[in-house]
């Protein structure tokens, strides 16, 4: 019986609410009005665009190497 707690807590199917290490890192993220009053903030901290098509654009350019200057090193601008 404690193996399979033990597998469950690795596996991430059950949680420990108590532990730093074991507990649900999704329960404490904000949802809602909560997410929409500090999106932008979060989104500026972490130099992310508005619209996540941006990011994944910039990925796929990065991706195939089409940022790349002269030296070969990816343009990060």
């Amino acid at each position: 019986m404690l193996e399979r707690f033990w597998r469950g807590l690795k596996r991430r199917e059950i949680y420990a609410d108590t532990s730093t290490k074991w507990r649900n890192p999704q329960a404490e993220l904000l949802e809602g009005d909560q997410w929409e009053a500090i999106r932008p903030d979060v989104l500026t901290a972490l130099s992310l665009p508005d619209s996540p098509d941006q990011s994944q654009h910039r990925g796929a350019v990065l991706a195939c190497g089409g940022d790349r200057n002269r030296t070969g090193r990816v343009d990060r601008g």
